[in-house]
């Protein structure tokens, strides 16, 4: 696994000065983020990725508020995504839904192979996966100031904070509220006024609605 994330960053990180630097960081930085996230299943169709649907379930740690919105997302999701299409081609996490994508979710799942109970948290892979993140997003700063400076701060500053928001439970839009709010003090980083005025809503960055090329559609599946 870190060694995939390896070769990607690297090979990332050599054409960073070059026009298509920040596309294909961005890429990267996906590869890195789903790396942790969908960690236990492949993206390949094939039996592994075959869980007991039943045993899908976030544990009790939860408030009563988000475990019924993450059930109900859950059905929704094997409604109109996944359904059975999940159980004859298993490909990646689709049976389990979207509970490796949320931050905040300690969760379990029983693989149909025999496998032993899977116990997943969430907030631990998501903050190591943040770390990497960091890191690799400092190195493509160095020597490349088009695009600005590492803040100096590193990351053991703004640990804590990150980890508060990665547990922060809630509907999407109240966790993009709560990194809006770190952003706009300065908590993570130096934020520029395009950062604070807060121009992020419902998966538009800075784009005015009369501006919007297109609308993005809404993913059934959507967190």
């Amino acid at each position: 696994m870190q060694l995939d994330m390896h070769f990607y960053g690297i090979y990332a990180l050599a054409h960073k000065t070059q026009p298509y630097g920040p596309h294909l960081a961005g890429i990267t930085a996906h590869v890195y983020a789903d790396t942790f996230a969908h960690f236990g299943f492949v993206g390949l169709s094939c039996d592994w990725n075959k869980v007991k649907v039943e045993s899908v379930t976030p544990r009790r740690s939860h408030t009563q508020r988000i475990l019924k919105y993450i059930s109900d997302k859950f059905e929704n999701f094997k409604v109109r995504i996944a359904g059975t299409f999940a159980e004859t081609v298993p490909v990646g996490h689709g049976a389990v839904a979207t509970y490796p994508d949320r931050p905040y979710l300690k969760w379990q799942y029983l693989p149909e192979d025999g496998r032993e109970l899977v116990r997943r948290e969430n907030p631990k892979d998501f903050v190591k996966a943040s770390e990497l993140l960091y890191g690799f997003f400092v190195d493509f700063l160095v020597d490349n100031p088009e695009h600005g400076r590492p803040d100096e701060r590193g990351w053991n500053s703004i640990k804590s904070a990150i980890e508060d928001i990665i547990r922060k439970e809630g509907k999407k839009q109240e966790r993009i509220d709560q990194w809006m709010r770190a952003i706009s003090r300065n908590a993570l980083f130096q934020a520029t006024q395009k950062d604070k005025k807060g121009e992020v809503r419902r998966g538009i960055v800075a784009v005015p609605p009369d501006q919007q090329p297109y609308s993005r559609p809404q993913n059934p599946g959507q967190l």
